[in-house]
């Protein structure tokens, strides 16, 4: 099969780049079945030196996509897997999360983010939270589920990334705020009536429907520019949580307890720029124990 002139030009688009991402270019360039005529398109890139091939796919996956063993071993072993870009952790200290959440106290999303700063919880946690989730007499709360985003299919609930449900005790100042979302969404279902959607949610829309992942992360980076603090993503209020912890003394296992961790190493090897400081504090105050 010749290959047509709209694919030369692409296949001339690609030659060019720095970066070939086979996955997501190699098809738009000619028919997938033609296996051998992909390879060869595939051999000339990896023998210039100046392009870097790179797919996520495996031999096997090559295999069923190609219909050809030899080739799709050969592609594989051809590229070089993608690195993961390891995101950099910001935190605020705690006068900035003052600040912060000063500035955010008029937003309808204010609950949720003193809610992830008081808990650390996940922002999928966070907007998954339920009722039923929590215990206002021992205030705590119960991670059971997490509200995700998914690609075609929409918003839904999933068990929590670690697998397992766990248990955060709250301040009372949290509990406080609930309670009067609880009292609003009281006021809520009797005015929508049977047009309220009940997921038993405690951070929700107004008619109770799940909160939309994209439009609360909009208003927090509008919050964020308005305080005037360093921008942090979101998921970093988590890490913000720990790190305020783990300085005050807090013991790292109750800290990796609360962020759900499945051991204590994780949350060492992931908080360990606060390490030194507390080893400081403990040289102090061990100093003082013996004088």
């Amino acid at each position: 099969m010749d290959i047509t002139r709209k694919s030369q030009t692409r296949i001339k688009r690609i030659k060019e780049s720095q970066l070939v991402i086979i996955d997501d270019l190699m098809y738009a360039a000619m028919d997938p079945r033609e296996a051998n005529l992909f390879f060869q398109l595939i051999n000339d890139l990896y023998n210039n030196s100046s392009i870097i091939l790179t797919s996520n796919r495996s031999p096997k996956e090559w295999t069923e996509l190609l219909g050809d063993v030899g080739v799709a071993t050969a592609v594989a072993e051809a590229v070089t897997p993608p690195k993961t870009r390891k995101v950099e952790m910001q935190t605020w200290d705690n006068e900035q999360v003052k600040v912060f959440l000063n500035v955010s106290k008029d937003s309808p999303y204010y609950p949720i983010y003193l809610t992830a700063i008081n808990t650390g919880m996940r922002r999928g946690e966070v907007l998954g939270l339920r009722w039923q989730d929590i215990d206002f007499d021992n205030n705590i709360v119960y991670v059971r589920q997490s509200l995700q985003e998914v690609k075609n299919v929409g918003l839904t609930f999933k068990e929590p990334k670690s697998g397992k449900s766990r248990s955060i005790t709250i301040t009372p100042s949290l509990v406080k705020e609930l309670k009067k979302i609880y009292k609003q969404q009281l006021e809520n279902k009797l005015s929508f009536g049977q047009e309220y959607h009940d997921l038993d949610l405690v951070f929700s829309q107004i008619n109770g429907k799940p909160i939309q992942p994209t439009e609360m992360a909009r208003n927090y980076r509008k919050m964020v520019d308005k305080s005037g603090l360093p921008y942090i993503r979101f998921h970093d209020l988590r890490h913000t949580h720990a790190t305020l912890l783990l300085q005050k003394g807090v013991h790292p296992k109750v800290v990796s307890e609360r962020l759900g961790h499945s051991t204590i190493g994780i949350t060492m090897d992931t908080y360990t720029h606060v390490l030194p400081n507390m080893q400081k504090e403990a040289a102090h105050l061990l100093e003082q124990l013996i004088k």
